[in-house]
This record gives structure tokens, sequence and C-alpha cells, in this order.
């Protein structure tokens, strides 16, 4: 973002989104519309047709202003007052990029920018922060795409809530990149000192491989009684089962190796 465009953003209070985001941002609304227009007929019109009540049908039109309304606000600036420094602005952004596996875009004085990765939001979701004039501009949206998922669970207001938590944090006097430093070092022991046989961990595979297995016996009955149309969602389902398969297997045999490396280096360290 530009130095015009950083300040056009703080005039209108939203985030400024070039011709290709503007354009895109609402083609995705519109695509959108398409399943909830079709869910709409079939939700209203028959019901309204043998004279009952279109309760689903309300549940549709709810779901659309929702979007709707989504749509309008999402590029909203948060406000601050703030007395944060050039310096403890910039910092502090590195320590919430660094904790929170932020691709950072852009990372000024007074600037920054990232995107947050998800398993769930094709182009994960966009965070901005801007620092003038005594003041502190947030917002946390899904990146304006065609591909975007509109719904985020909240995790739009975690973005912002990280960034504000290191913020306040530095003011403090904290060093904020030393602890994310350290706290990243610690996650990662955690995980791969963890054992593979807690009950969270069991569970989660009782859920993961269960899946696969329904997925795959599905696909075989389907297959057996020629319902081919019904074949490919299951392959395909059946496959990103096996990726999480695929990925768990992979996590197990390296902490296995970790562990047995741990075990010669203090066996070596002992003589």
């Amino acid at each position: 973002m530009t130095e015009k465009e950083i300040n056009q953003s703080i005039e209108s209070k939203k985030i400024h989104l070039n011709k290709v985001e503007r354009i895109e941002h609402w083609l995705n609304f519109f695509i959108m519309l398409i399943p909830l227009s079709f869910l709409g007929f079939i939700t209203i019109y028959k019901p309204i047709s043998n004279g009952d009540v279109p309760f689903f049908g309300i549940l549709v039109m709810i779901a659309f202003f929702l979007l709707l309304r989504h749509k309008l606000i999402s590029s909203k600036l948060d406000v601050y007052k703030s007395r944060l420094t050039e310096e403890q602005f910039k910092q502090a952004n590195q320590a919430a990029a660094r904790l929170n596996e932020w691709i950072v875009l852009s990372d000024r004085k007074n600037y920054f920018s990232a995107i947050k990765e998800t398993g769930w939001l094709d182009d994960g979701m966009k965070i901005t922060a801007i620092l003038k004039d005594g003041k502190l501009y947030l917002n946390s949206m899904v990146n304006p795409s065609i591909n975007s998922n509109p719904f985020t669970f909240g995790f739009n207001k975690k973005n912002k809530l990280e960034l504000i938590c290191q913020y306040q944090s530095i003011l403090k006097g904290e060093n904020v990149v030393e602890t994310a430093n350290k706290e990243i070092e610690k996650r990662e022991d955690e995980f791969w000192n963890e054992s593979e046989w807690t009950l969270k961990n069991i569970l989660m595979r009782i859920v993961g491989y269960g899946l696969v297995a329904l997925f795959v016996l599905i696909g075989i009955l389907l297959f057996y009684h020629g319902a081919w149309e019904g074949v490919i969602p299951i392959a395909i389902s059946s496959g990103i089962c096996l990726t999480y398969v695929k990925t768990d297997l992979q996590v197990i045999r390296e902490k296995k190796r970790r562990k047995e490396l741990k075990k010669k280096k203090a066996v070596a360290n002992n003589r």
C-alpha cells in the first residue's frame, strides 16, 4: 500500500482496495448468491405455495443479509489512540507475525500487512495495521478474492486482538520479539516431545482414520452398484482424509527418530 493509499484508507476509515480487489470482493458475493438464491427458491416458494410458513427460507434470508453485511463492513478500520513509537510498532508486528505464523507482505515503520493462512479459507485472511499521527488503525478481513470463504467464525477479531496484545506488551517494556522466539521454541519442544498416544491424539485418530474407512467403504459400495455419479466426490473426500493419514504417519516417524537421536546423545554424553 502506497502512502497515498494509506491516507485514503485513514480518511475513509476503510482499507483501500484496488480495482481488481474490489471487483473480486463483490464478485465473490454474487457467486455466493447463486446457491443461496437456489436454496431460497426451494425453501420459500414451495412452502408458501403449499400454504406453509417457510421457516427454513427465513434462515436462508438471514444468511443472505449477514453475508451482505459482512461484505459491506469487512474492510472497516478500527481506530485507537496510540503511544507507540514507529520502532515499537514494527517490533510488535514482527512478534505477532512470528507467534501466529503470518506471512508478512509489508513491514514498514507506519504500515504492516500480512496473510494468515488457514486450511478452510481458500485465500486466507489479510491483517493490516497503520500507525499515523498518534493513532492506530487495525483491520483483519478475508482476503479480497473470488475464492474467499466469507465465514471466519471470529478469527478476524482474534487476529486484531493478537496485535493489540503485542502493542500493550511492548508499551510495558517487554522485549516482544525475544519473547516470541522463546515461545516458538517452547511450542516446538512441547510438540515433538508430546506422546502420540494421549487421549486427545487417540480420539483425533479414531475420527480421522474412521472417516477414511467410511469414505472408502462407501466408494466401494457405489462402485459395486454402478452409482458412478457418487464415486468422484467420495474419491475426493477419501483423498483429503488420506492426506491427514499420511501427515500423521510422517509426524509419528519423525517423533520416533528425534527420540532415538536424543537417547543416543544422552548415552554419548554419559560416556
